[in-house]
């Protein structure tokens, strides 16, 4: 729990887990804020749990979070990094995530890039559901570098990438192709990186100027 009567909710990323979270949360909490951490469903409990999770299961994790934060605060702001940040914004589209102050969104994603699509159709035509990172090596393809995780150590279990999952985040890229009903006025700060591998960041700075009525970015440049 704060001190400062706010609340900001800490959604994670694809194939990571609150943990991911955790400097950011204690960062917050030390300024005052009550941090709430929602596992999407399905993360964190095996490939198995992964894969059978879908859309309806991670945006209902988020929508429980808001809701619990706004049984006790005024001021609720949602902080959300990749795959949390498609589904912060389809609530916000669909207008499920009214009670919503402010939005940060690191690394948004509502298409991706043209270099994750041709890793993902050499990914997904494998057949399985389910492929360890170190196998994605032998495709070419250095997936710790592009998820940013750190090698397994000796004895420690190796990341995975659940297929069926990974085919219903790319499914979500549907929700965000439409022009925009209605602009939605909730303030919204995005960070976006050029360099981004997986993300196509032009088409997340379009999309956020088209949608909402207040969006402001920070652009880290490849160099």
């Amino acid at each position: 729990a704060g001190t400062n009567g706010r609340a900001v909710v800490l959604v994670h990323g694809f194939i990571a887990s609150p943990k991911s979270m955790t400097e950011l949360a204690q960062s917050l909490n030390g300024a005052g804020y009550t941090v709430i951490t929602p596992l999407l469903t399905g993360f964190g409990d095996g490939a198995e749990a992964a894969n059978a999770a879908k859309t309806a299961d991670w945006t209902a994790a988020v929508d429980d979070a808001v809701r619990i934060a706004n049984i006790c605060h005024n001021d609720v702001s949602i902080v959300a990094h990749s795959l949390g940040t498609a589904l912060v914004t389809k609530g916000l589209v669909d207008g499920t995530e009214d009670k919503v102050d402010r939005v940060v969104l690191l690394a948004p994603y509502f298409k991706t890039s043209g270099k994750w699509i041709d890793y993902l159709t050499s990914v997904v035509s494998l057949g399985s559901d389910t492929i360890y990172l170190s196998g994605l090596e032998r495709l070419g393809i250095d997936a710790y570098e592009m998820f940013d995780f750190e090698r397994p150590a000796e004895g420690e279990r190796e990341p995975y990438l659940p297929l069926v999952a990974t085919r219903e985040v790319l499914s979500l890229q549907r929700e965000f192709a439409n022009p925009a009903d209605r602009k939605i006025t909730v303030p919204v700060l995005a960070f976006l990186t050029e360099s981004d591998a997986i993300v196509d960041d032009q088409y997340s700075a379009k999309f956020l100027s088209s949608h909402f009525t207040n969006a402001q970015f920070v652009v880290f440049p490849a160099a």
